[in-house]
Formats: C-alpha cells, structure tokens, sequence
C-alpha cells in the first residue's frame, strides 16, 4: 500500500510546498503593497494639516485618490494657462 501510494503523496507533498512558496504574506508588517501603498502615497502627498485617518474601505481610498488627480490635472492647467499668457 505504501509503495502505491508514494508517488501521489510526494505529487501532493510537493504541491502543498510550491503553494506555501507562492503565498505572499500580506499581513507582515514589512510588506507594503496594494491598498496599503495607495494609502501611503496619498498620506505622504498630503499637507501636513490636511492628514487624517486612513480611509476605512476601498470607495473611500478611491474617492481620495480621484481627488488628487483631480486636484494634480487642475495645477497642471493652471500653470498651463499662465504658461499662454506670458
């Protein structure tokens, strides 16, 4: 029985091991990525009154990051104009 079944455990055994290999470990404190970065990179653009707590879901974060695109596109056009006018 052990001999028949050895080559389907070691398949099983070394799949197990190449999902734990490919699992990436989101919760660690080093990793930083995903809605975390975007939350980092929306903190450190901020002005240092405007920071307030991280946003609590992901429509918050997209309202945040939609606007400072906004807000990034309406500089660009104001420095765009006065650009024209000179």
């Amino acid at each position: 029985m052990l001999k028949r079944n050895y080559q389907a455990a070691k398949e099983m055994t070394r799949n197990l091991l190449e999902i734990e290999v490919g699992y990436i470990n989101t919760n660690h404190p080093d990793f930083i990525g995903g809605i975390d970065m975007l939350i980092e990179m929306a903190d450190s653009q901020k002005e240092p009154e405007e920071k307030a707590a991280p946003p609590s879901n992901f429509e918050e974060l997209r309202n945040i990051m939609l606007e400072k695109l906004q807000n990034t596109l309406e500089k660009k056009e104001e420095k765009k104009e006065l650009t024209i006018k000179e």
